[in-house]
C-alpha cells in the first residue's frame, strides 16, 4: 500500500497544466510509467496464481481472465522480455484450458503486434502442447521474424495450473464443463458482487462473445437451474454464491473485475503514447487526445468505479487524463 501512496503522490505532482512541450512530455512519461508499473504488478501476480514461476510475493485474488491475461502479456513483452518465457512455458502445459475462439474474439481489440505474437504462441500450443485447435491461428505472423517463444533450456518457468487456486475459477469450470461459453458465463456471474443481477449485454461485453451466443448459453444454464433468472422484463441473471460454495470446496467466489476492458485500454494507451511522443506535443493536445482515448475506452474506468469523472468542468478539461490514469493505476493494484 505504501507503493500505491507514493505513486499517488508522484502523480499529484505532475498533474498540473503543462506550460510547454517539455512539460507535456514529462507528464506523458510519468503517466506511462505509473500505468506500466501497475500493469506489470497485475500481470505478474495473475501469472503467479495460474502457475507461472514469478518473483512476486503475492498472488492475484480476483478472478483471472486467462485470454485477456495472455493478450496483454504479449503487448508487454517488448518492455518486459521475461514474460515471454513464462507465457510460452505456461501455454505449452495449459493450452487445453484456453479458449481459441475467445482468444480470436478478444485479439481484435489489441494492436497487430499482439496478434502476430499470438501466432507464435499458437505454434507453441500446437507443437509442444499437441493442441490442434490452435492450428487456425498460425497465420497471424507475416513478417518472417523469429518466434518470440522458443524454448530455452530444460528449465520450465511454469507448471500445470492448480485449479484449486481461487483466482483460477474460470479454468476450473472449463475443466468441469468443457472449454466454452457456459463455463465462462458461469464464472463471471459467480464473480459478481453480492449475487448482483446482470444483463445479457453486460455479460457479452465482458466475455467477448456475441449477445446471441450469450443469451443461448445463459438460458440453458437457467433452465438447468445452475443460475437464476430474474422476473424483470430486462431478463437479468445471477448465480448464487451460497449455492455453489459447497461444490467449490467452501471457497468464497472471487470478484470478476473486468480485466479485459482495462487491459485493452492499457495496450491502447501505451501505443498512443509511443505515437504522440514523435509529434509536437502541448498540454492541450495531450489532454484533448487523452480525453478522446478515455471516452473510447470508458468501460475500463466506469465498470466497478475504476475512476469517477469530476463534476468540476475546469478540472475535467485540464487534468482529466492525469486523474484517470492515476486512479486506474491505483485501482488495478488494489483489486488484483
Amino acid at each position: 500500500m505504501s507503493d500505491v501512496r507514493s505513486m499517488a503522490n508522484r502523480m499529484a505532482a505532475v498533474s498540473g497544466p503543462a506550460s510547454d512541450a517539455t512539460d507535456a512530455l514529462a507528464t506523458l512519461h510519468s503517466l506511462c510509467e505509473a500505468l506500466r508499473r501497475a500493469s506489470l504488478d497485475v500481470v505478474w501476480r495473475q501469472w503467479g496464481a495460474l502457475g507461472g514461476m514469478t518473483a512476486v510475493s503475492q498472488r492475484a485474488t480476483s478472478l483471472v481472465d486467462p485470454e485477456a491475461l495472455v493478450l496483454f502479456s504479449l503487448r508487454l513483452v517488448p518492455s518486459e522480455p521475461r514474460l515471454a518465457g513464462v507465457v510460452g512455458d505456461w501455454v505449452a502445459l495449459n493450452s487445453d484450458v484456453l479458449s481459441v475462439q475467445r482468444m480470436r474474439n478478444l485479439s481484435g481489440d489489441y494492436p497487430p503486434e499482439v496478434r502476430a505474437g499470438l501466432a507464435d504462441l499458437a505454434r507453441v500450443a500446437l507443437q509442444e502442447g499437441k493442441d490442434h485447435r490452435w492450428k487456425s491461428m498460425l497465420a497471424g505472423r507475416s513478417d518472417g521474424s523469429a518466434p518470440e517463444f522458443v524454448r530455452r533450456g530444460a528449465k520450465r518457468r511454469a507448471v500445470r495450473v492448480e485449479v484449486g487456486e481461487p483466482a483460477a475459477l474460470v479454468l476450473r469450470l472449463r475443466l468441469a464443463f468443457g472449454v466454452g461459453i457456459k463455463a465462462d458465463v458461469l464464472a463471471l456471474l459467480l464473480g459478481r458482487a453480492d449475487d448482483e443481477w446482470t444483463e445479457v449485454s453486460a455479460v457479452a461485453r465482458s466475455t467477448g462473445y456475441t449477445v446471441a451466443a450469450v443469451r443461448k448459453a445463459i438460458d440453458d444454464l437457467a433452465e438447468a437451474q445452475f443460475i437464476e433468472r430474474g422476473s424483470d422484463a430486462r431478463a437479468e441473471y445471477r448465480a448464487s454464491r451460497a449455492s455453489w460454495r459447497k461444490l467449490l470446496g467452501g471457497a468464497e467466489a472471487r470478484p470478476w473485475c473486468g480485466w479485459h476492458e482495462r487491459f485493452v485500454f492499457g495496450a491502447a494507451f501505451f501505443d498512443w503514447a509511443s505515437e504522440v511522443k514523435g509529434r509536437p506535443l502541448t498540454a492541450y493536445v495531450l489532454q484533448s487526445q487523452g480525453r478522446t482515448l478515455i471516452e473510447r475506452h470508458h468501460a475500463a474506468f466506469r465498470y466497478q468505479h475504476g475512476w469517477l469523472q469530476s463534476d468540476d468542468a475546469s478540472q475535467e478539461k485540464d487534468h482529466q487524463l492525469s486523474s484517470a490514469i492515476h486512479s486506474l493505476a491505483v485501482w488495478m493494484q488494489q483489486h488484483v
